[in-house]
């Protein structure tokens, strides 16, 4: 398997776990606001502005591959 195809699994799970995360870390902030601590109540939201980051690059990265690859990218 080229490093190509290997780069462009390993950001599809990456782009999978991030969206997981940004998920729970929403779920987390807002719907349970009045279980948890102020001090979870606002880090969660920095955590979410992270994941959103991370998750752009992991987009970013897929596209890369994808052009390596010789696949259409939009």
């Amino acid at each position: 398997m080229s490093n190509a195809v290997r780069c462009l699994t390993l950001t599809n799970v990456a782009i999978f776990c991030f969206i997981l995360l940004f998920s729970m870390s929403n779920i987390i902030t807002y719907p349970l606001s009045l279980q948890i601590t102020l001090t979870t109540y606002i880090t969660m939201p920095i955590t979410s502005i992270l994941l959103v980051g991370v998750l752009n690059w992991s987009y970013v990265l897929g596209h890369i591959c994808q052009y390596h690859l010789g696949l259409e990218v939009r």
